[in-house]
């Protein structure tokens, strides 16, 4: 291939292989309701904790006292002061997606907020909205 990558032969062929030599292919895991709300979870703890000018520019734009759930959270590969992903509000049932720069001065932090029509939404934009209900 052109691109620099190696093709190797097909899936059925690989799994030849790997038995010829005792291995064992493992199933993919499924994606339960506990996994993807534990993953919510988690993003969100990570955002409030170690990301916190992300969280603190959220919950400034939104309404006061309302609990809101990073959904996703992408961090630009070529810098690593931008940030995109959804929130959900749940206090207003809102589901926002989010595009952040960040920087040392408050004044030149940027961030968009927009609002996305759930119902819209797929789990190409968002694997774990199955569980919205759940948080």
């Amino acid at each position: 291939m052109s691109d620099g990558s190696k093709k190797y032969g097909n899936f059925a062929e690989s799994n030849y292989r790997l038995e010829k030599i005792g291995v064992e292919q493992m199933e993919p895991q499924e994606l339960t309701n506990e996994i993807l709300l534990e993953s919510v979870l988690d993003c969100t703890d990570f955002i409030m904790n170690e990301v916190s000018n992300l969280y603190n520019a959220i919950t400034e734009k939104l309404p006061r006292n309302n609990k809101i759930f990073f959904m996703n959270f992408v961090e630009d590969e070529n810098s690593q002061d931008n940030y995109y992903g959804y929130v959900y509000d749940k206090t207003d049932m809102k589901m926002y997606e989010y595009s952040f720069q960040d920087n040392k001065l408050p004044k030149k932090r940027k961030l968009s907020l927009v609002e996305k029509k759930i119902d819209k939404l797929t789990t190409k934009d968002i694997l774990e909205l199955p569980i919205v209900d759940l948080l």
